[in-house]
């Protein structure tokens, strides 16, 4: 991969100061039977740390689901 030119080293480190601003930040707290629903086409996300329960049945159960529907912008090819 070549080096990132000069307008691509500045556009990296203004999404960084933006990714890192607190006024476009939203924060969930989910509950048991929350669902949460994201479309990665225009939002961008991540998930703080998340220490799970020992006990088997009180474990998170996280499930990545792709739906897609007529009106779904093409993914870049």
């Amino acid at each position: 991969m070549p080096p990132f030119s000069p307008a691509q080293r500045e556009a990296k480190e203004l999404l960084d100061h933006l990714n890192s601003d607190r006024r476009f930040m939203l924060a969930m707290d989910l509950r048991p039977g929350d669902m949460q629903f994201l479309n990665d086409h225009v939002t961008l996300h991540s998930r703080t740390e998340y220490v799970d329960h020992p006990e088997p049945g009180r474990r998170r159960d996280l499930i990545r689901l792709w739906l897609s529907t007529d009106q779904d912008r093409q993914a870049p090819s």
